[in-house]
């Protein structure tokens, strides 16, 4: 069995890296084999791949990707398909990461995180772990949001809600 790793970001570098480290035979691109294929697709996975793959769909036996489109699962049925994007682990994980990748991008363009006015919008997975890592600086955090039903949780954990249909009455000017 042969995994194709797909995809021109980190996380794709360190799942071929681990694979690799794991025994598996890894390739960084798909190509003609008479092995049978396992295919790591970055997200998002959509009809742009369909026509690049169709050389190779008598060797595919499996495709894991983010995001998945209807059209690309319904061209490929013959093939099984898995959207880790889907998957509550996955999304946690990616979550923390994108949040430490946000906070190692503001101090290398040397943003002082201790004790900002610092405004999160949304509070999904990734500002949820995005909160919880500028936590860690003791920074003053605001997070904005459209949906109210979500006020007690944010102002439970300590941080300043704001209701994003009225962001445009606040003074931006006070955050980071």
């Amino acid at each position: 069995m042969l995994f194709s790793v797909i995809g021109m970001d980190k996380r794709m570098d360190y799942v071929a890296e681990r694979l690799y480290a794991l025994g598996c035979d890894v390739s960084r691109c798909i190509s003609e084999s008479n092995h049978d294929i396992i295919l790591i697709i970055s997200p998002p996975v959509n009809i742009d791949y369909i026509e690049k793959l169709h050389p190779y769909i008598n060797n595919i036996k499996r495709v894991y990707g983010g995001n998945i489109s209807n059209l690309f699962i319904e061209e490929m049925s013959k093939i099984d398909i898995y959207d880790y994007l889907k998957w509550e682990r996955v999304i946690s994980e990616n979550a923390i990461l994108t949040a430490n990748g946000i906070i190692e991008e503001a101090k290398e363009y040397n943003c002082n995180l201790i004790e900002s006015n610092i405004l999160v919008t949304g509070y999904g997975y990734c500002a949820k772990a995005i909160v919880c890592e500028l936590k860690k600086y003791s920074s003053k955090i605001s997070v904005a949001v459209r949906n109210s039903k979500l006020k007690s949780e944010i102002t439970s954990n300590g941080i300043y809600y704001y209701d994003l249909n009225n962001l445009i009455n606040l003074d931006l000017s006070s955050f980071e």
